[in-house]
Parts: structure tokens; C-alpha cells; sequence
């Protein structure tokens, strides 16, 4: 569900290898197919003014990005554990890996910038999500097999460059008494993360 996006409760989701979306907002029982050259889609992002999509393909090793409706896909990124890509409300495209902080790339209409990420501690990226307001971004980041850490990092842009700093991890066993393990994070608002 992009944020910052003109269309009430645009929602997107992967359905048999094809990407889909709520027919009418008022009904979450409908879904249609979304004209897209994306080939076998994983997980995906929608750009805000939703005339772009990316997703992970090939069990996490390329993402692409293709404009909704007709136009062929083009591949921005290849690796391995690539995880569900993100787009930042002015239209950057970030994508993160499982091996960790240091994986981040961030993509300026086509151009891959600069990025400093030193400020997120050591450990594999599980799960990773802009802000709609694209100054913080929230963090899962896994400690070997059980343990695993929530945090958040300010987003500072400067021109061709990315740098997070700030990083704060968040105690979740203040919240709910427990730190049980992390598996996604995701905005409610600007102000409300979802753990």
C-alpha cells in the first residue's frame, strides 16, 4: 500500500506469480490483476504515484522495476537474499539484502547513489521500511538464530549521496514484555511503527 498516494486504500499484493490489486476501496474481498511486465514477482513496492512497480524475482537473487501497464522490465539490482525493495516518497527505489547494513543500495531515477549505512550494527537485514515521511527508516536485524533487533536510523540525503545515522534500537520488551522476534516492521502513519 504506497503511501503519499492520491488513490484511498490502494492495495497491492502477489497472488500465483501475478501482482494484484484491491478492485474498489470500499471492498477488501476483490482483487484484479495488475498490468505489469514483471516476471514472477516475490515481494514488491509500489512507487506513490503508482506508475512503477519493483519486486524481488528469481527466489530473492534480481530485483526489477517496470512501469505499470505495458513496458518492459528492466533489472536494477542482482545478488542473493535480496528482500522486499522500497520507495521513498520522492521516488527512490532502496533495496537491502539479508547480509546486512552494509547491503543497502539506493537507486535516484535509474542512478545507484552513494550510501553510508556504517551506523546500523552488525547482524543480517530481516525485514526493512521507509517512513511515508522518508526521513527514518525501521530496521529488523537478526543476531544468529533466536535473537533478533528492531531499530530505527535517520535518513540523510545530500546530492547523489544516502547516509543513515542516528540508529536507536527500539526495546520491545518495554511494550509488550517480551522481546519475542521480530519478523517485519511497517509505518502506520509517519509516527506509528508496526512491529
Amino acid at each position: 500500500a504506497p503511501a503519499h498516494t492520491t488513490a484511498p486504500r490502494v492495495l497491492f499484493v502477489v497472488a500465483g506469480q501475478k501482482v494484484k490489486r484491491l478492485q474498489e476501496p470500499s471492498r477488501w474481498d476483490g482483487l484484479v490483476d495488475v498490468g505489469t511486465s514483471l516476471e514472477k514477482p516475490e515481494q514488491i513496492a509500489v512507487r506513490s504515484d503508482l506508475g512503477e512497480l519493483a519486486a524481488t524475482t528469481g527466489a530473492g537473487t534480481q530485483l526489477q522495476a517496470a512501469p505499470s501497464g505495458a513496458g518492459k522490465p528492466r533489472v536494477v539490482r542482482t545478488g542473493s537474499g535480496l528482500l522486499r525493495p522500497d520507495y521513498a516518497r520522492n521516488g527512490e527505489l532502496w533495496s537491502f539484502a539479508d547480509s546486512g547494513g552494509g547491503s543497502l543500495q539506493v537507486y535516484r531515477d535509474e542512478t545507484a547513489l552513494k550510501v553510508d549505512a556504517t551506523v546500523v550494527p552488525k547482524g543480517g537485514v530481516v525485514a526493512a521500511k521507509l517512513s511515508p515521511d522518508g526521513a527514518r527508516i525501521a530496521m529488523v536485524l537478526s543476531h544468529g538464530i533466536t535473537r533478533t533487533e528492531v531499530g530505527l536510523a535517520v535518513v540523510a540525503r545530500s546530492e547523489g549521496q544516502v547516509r543513515l545515522t542516528g540508529w536507536r534500537t527500539i526495546e520491545l520488551a518495554i511494550n509488550t514484555g517480551t522481546a519475542g522476534k521480530a519478523l517485519d516492521v511497517g509505518w502506520e502513519s509517519p509516527t506509528l511503527l508496526n512491529v
